[in-house]
């Protein structure tokens, strides 16, 4: 927490579902713009931009993004994913990326009445789900966005644009 000013309280002692829930829903609206920004900040001519044949161009590290939070919703929510864009053209990702992101924002209202420390969800007993908790499975969506925009951070950085400034 060095990074935080002095008598910043992130998470009460005493956390509940509610709490955690709101947490969760602020800092997901944050990276969901932070992941626009950096989206916007390369040229289109760009878009298709892969610096290895190992590794997701700068498109698809978007459109894996939001197929992450469609799977994850249905994971909460019991919805089957919609198919990821097989063309990688920008608008298309784009409009898939804000899809996975609505829908993960809904999944997450309604989580509101549940017990977020309990497995229940759709796939309790499924691997690899049924080892995490509701708060988990929010955590593993987090934590997926904020690896793949910073994946695309160094896209930036490599292709000689400015990333957007960090945001928490």
């Amino acid at each position: 927490m060095i990074f935080l000013p002095t008598g910043t309280n992130i998470i009460s002692k005493n956390l509940d579902s509610s709490e955690l829930l709101q947490m969760f829903s602020i800092r997901m609206k944050s990276i969901e713009t932070h992941c626009y920004e950096i989206f916007k900040s390369l040229p289109i001519a760009d878009f298709n931009f892969q610096p290895t044949p190992e590794v997701m161009s700068f498109g698809k590290i978007f459109s894996h993004i939001g197929l992450g939070l469609e799977i994850y919703s249905g994971v909460l929510d019991g919805s089957t994913p919609d198919k990821e864009p097989d063309s990688i053209n920008r608008s298309s990702v784009l409009t898939y990326l804000e899809n996975g992101f609505s829908h993960f924002s809904n999944v997450l209202k309604e989580q509101e009445d549940k017990d977020l420390f309990s497995y229940n969800h759709h796939y309790p007993d499924e691997e690899p789900w049924k080892e995490l908790r509701i708060s988990e499975i929010v955590l593993l969506a987090y934590s997926h966005v904020t690896h793949h925009k910073a994946q695309a951070t160094v896209y930036l950085r490599l292709k000689n644009s400015t990333p957007p400034k960090w945001r928490f």
